[in-house]
C-alpha cells in the first residue's frame, strides 16, 4: 500500500510540475518594446552563428492593443540612431506559452513565433526554424 501511496505522489508532483512550469505567455508581452541586437542565430540543422558587433539593431514597439511595428536602426556614437521611414507593422497574437507576430507590409505577409522574451533576452523563431537570440541594446556613448 505504501508503495502505491508514493507512486500516486510522485505522480502528481510531475503532473503539477509540468502545469505549472508552463510559461506564461502574456507575461512576455512588455518585455518586447525596446532595442534588441542579435546575439546569436541558430538554424533549423543546429549551426550557430555568434554575431559580437552589430551595425543594426531592431526596435520592437508593442501598444496595449497588441499592435505595433519593428524598425532597423543604425546606433551612432552619440547615443543617438540612423533610420529610414521603413518599418513592420505587426500584431500580436498570444498562443499557449508563445506569441506569434503576425507581420503584414504593402509586399509580404509572414510570421514569427516569439519562444521566451524576458528583461535581457528575447528569442525569436521564423518559419523556418532559425531562433534569433537578442540581447537588450545597450547604447555606446563617446561623449560621457
Amino acid at each position: 500500500m505504501k508503495h502505491q501511496l508514493t507512486k500516486y505522489t510522485l505522480l502528481f508532483v510531475i503532473i503539477a510540475c509540468v502545469f505549472s512550469c508552463k510559461k506564461d505567455a502574456k507575461a512576455m508581452i512588455p518585455h518586447i518594446t525596446g532595442y534588441w541586437e542579435i546575439e546569436k542565430v541558430i538554424n533549423a540543422n543546429n549551426e550557430e552563428r555568434t554575431y559580437t558587433v552589430n551595425q543594426v539593431i531592431d526596435y520592437f514597439i508593442v501598444n496595449d492593443s497588441l499592435e505595433g511595428f519593428r524598425k532597423k536602426l543604425k546606433p551612432n556614437f552619440n547615443g543617438g540612431y540612423e533610420t529610414s521611414d521603413d518599418k513592420e507593422p505587426f500584431t500580436l497574437l498570444v498562443n499557449e506559452g508563445e506569441i506569434m507576430i503576425n507581420y503584414k507590409t504593402l509586399y509580404d505577409e509572414w510570421q514569427e513565433t516569439i519562444a521566451s522574451a524576458n528583461e535581457t533576452q528575447m528569442i525569436i523563431v521564423n518559419d523556418l526554424g532559425t531562433q534569433y537570440i537578442y540581447k537588450r541594446f545597450e547604447g555606446i556613448n563617446i561623449n560621457e
